[in-house]
Parts: C-alpha cells; sequence; structure tokens
C-alpha cells in the first residue's frame, strides 16, 4: 500500500560540515506515516556527502540544494523557505529526529484548524537518554499575543526546533541573519500578535543535544540575545500592561545578571562588538540602568558575580 503524500508541508533539513547524525535526520523526515517534500540545504560544506547520499536515495520527493558559499545558519534557514514550494515549511536540524507521525498529526490539525503556526511537544536526547524539557508550552489553540505575554510572566519558551509556519509569513519576515543569537526566539516574539497558532501536547520530535550543536558552541552569544528578547517584551507592554512589562523587565535583568556570572571575560568581550544586539545593551538597556553597565564592563569579575547572585535574590 502506497503511503499517503502531502503537498501542504516541507521538511527541509539546513546542513554544513557534520555528517554524524544527518542520514538518521533525513530517514526520520522520509520515513513518515504521511510523506511530504523534503529538501536539504547544504550551506557550502567542504565535501560531498550530503549530496552523495541524497543520490543514493534516489528518491525524487526529495531535492537538495547547495550555497556557493557559507552564508550562516540563519541565512541558510532562510534560504530554506525561498526554495520551499508548499503552504507550510519546517526547518529540520540535522541532528534531530522526528517521529514516524509528524507529517499526519500536522495534517490533521490544519485540516481542523486555521493555523498559522504549528508545533508539537518534543524531548531532549542526550547521547541515548530521553530527558523532558523545562519549558511550559501551550497546547491547544493559540495566538502570537498570548505567547509573548506568557513569556513576560514564564520565560521564553516557544519551541521553534519543531515549528511549521506559513511560507509566506517567512518569506515577507525573515530571519534577522546577522550578528549570530537567539535568533529564532527573537523572530516569533516579534511576529504580530494575532498570528494563530496551535500546539500538539504529542511528542513528535526529538532534540539532540551535544557539545557539537549550535546552542552548546555558542552559548555565550544565544545567552546574550535573550536580555534583549525580553526588554523588547517589556518595552511592547510599557503603556498597555504595565505587570507583564514589569515582569518582562525583571526577566531580562535577571538573564543579564546570569550572563555577567557566566560569562565573565567572554561577555564584557561580545558587548563591544557592534552589532544588533550589543548596539541595544550600549544604547537602550545600560542608558536606563547604568549599574548593570558597571557590572557587565567591570574588570572586578569576582565582585560583578557576588553582587549579581545577591540581585537575582532580590528579583525572586
Amino acid at each position: 500500500m502506497e503511503t499517503r503524500f502531502s503537498d501542504k508541508l516541507t521538511i527541509a533539513i539546513p546542513c554544513y560540515e557534520r555528517y554524524d547524525y544527518f542520514e538518521e535526520a533525513v530517514n526520520s523526515a522520509i520515513n513518515q506515516t504521511v510523506r511530504c517534500s523534503v529538501i536539504v540545504v547544504d550551506n557550502g560544506s567542504s565535501h560531498n556527502k550530503f549530496r552523495d547520499y541524497i543520490e543514493r536515495l534516489n528518491d525524487n520527493r526529495i531535492k537538495y540544494y547547495r550555497n556557493e558559499k557559507n552564508i550562516g545558519m540563519f541565512g541558510n534557514w532562510n534560504k530554506c523557505y525561498l526554495y520551499s514550494e508548499t503552504e507550510y515549511v519546517m526547518i529540520l536540524g540535522d541532528d534531530d529526529i522526528l517521529n514516524q507521525g509528524f507529517v499526519e498529526e500536522f495534517e490533521k490539525a490544519v485540516s481542523q484548524y486555521d493555523i498559522d503556526i504549528y508545533f508539537s511537544d518534543f524531548v531532549f536526547l542526550y547521547e541515548k537518554t530521553q530527558v523532558r524539557h523545562p519549558y511550559k508550552l501551550i497546547f491547544g489553540s493559540s495566538d502570537i499575543g498570548k505567547i509573548k505575554k506568557k513569556a513576560c510572566f514564564e520565560g521564553l519558551s516557544f519551541p521553534t526546533i519543531s515549528q511549521c509556519t506559513r511560507r509566506k509569513i517567512m518569506v515577507t519576515h525573515p530571519f534577522m541573519e546577522n550578528p549570530h543569537g537567539s535568533n529564532d526566539w527573537l523572530h516569533i516574539y516579534t511576529l504580530d500578535d494575532d498570528l494563530k497558532v496551535y500546539g500538539n501536547d504529542k511528542v513528535l520530535m526529538t532534540y539532540r543535544r551535544h557539545l557539537l550543536n549550535d546552542s552548546s558552541i555558542n552559548a555565550i552569544t544565544t545567552g546574550a540575545t535573550l536580555p534583549v528578547i525580553y526588554w523588547q517584551l517589556y518595552k511592547y507592554y510599557e503603556k498597555d500592561d504595565n505587570v507583564a512589562a514589569q515582569s518582562a523587565k525583571r526577566n531580562a535583568i535577571k538573564r543579564l545578571l546570569i550572563n555577567i556570572i557566566k560569562g565573565n571575560f567572554r561577555f564584557r568581550e561580545y558587548l563591544m562588538q557592534q552589532n544588533y544586539y550589543a548596539d541595544y545593551y550600549r544604547n537602550v538597556i545600560f542608558p536606563q540602568h547604568r549599574y548593570l553597565r558597571f557590572m557587565a564592563y567591570s574588570k572586578a569579575i569576582m565582585c560583578s558575580s557576588k553582587l549579581a547572585y545577591a540581585l537575582i535574590k532580590m528579583l525572586k
């Protein structure tokens, strides 16, 4: 019996250099109870392993694209949306794994609800051990406005790793490509409030955590971007919902203090750069809170860390 095919979704797999988990990711995308289009977008790797594997599969529903040069992770993600031709697109990490029923569950949801963004629940995978994530997600029907408001009080938590989004949204409002950071979260928390979201509470994806994935390699960089996202939520709600605004502000300061404690010299060096996030610290956050600027730039790391710990306790 031939597997049913969905013409609504493309699973896009961006990749670059690392091949370790690629075959498992691709196989999870094609071995679905309901199949869909799959594309692989190679960000200018120095080898042909990705291309060769796709050619060996000999499946005309899988397409391989290759950039002439590395255009950055988020630049490559934006390419995934441009190359896709379906109404919805999902970015699957080249080290992550989809449950066999992912596409089928997606199809059920979009057939019943008007959805701009769909996501499923997921688990972390550390080597061979699955671990439940700590995030508090909104399942069922929701919208971006509710997700923004929830983030002010309970923290950033949207699972961009299992997100299927209308292609037209991503083409007109693509990821910020530079500098590198938590640009996927920056993107979701700056979308229009009225966009409709549906969350499936079934665990349909496995997010692999290891020393070579982006969140591990760029921990300081991605961590440095989170206070900026919280601060933007604070400014967004400042006039209309002071309670949400102040909660977002406390979260921004708390995350900044954690960066000061954990990042030490590397965080100070990051703040010296000329980029969107560092500029936001210098031009928006620090002028309002000079003590944060002093602590962030202070060379007396131990003193700053102790003060930061004390301030975090006060913010709880």
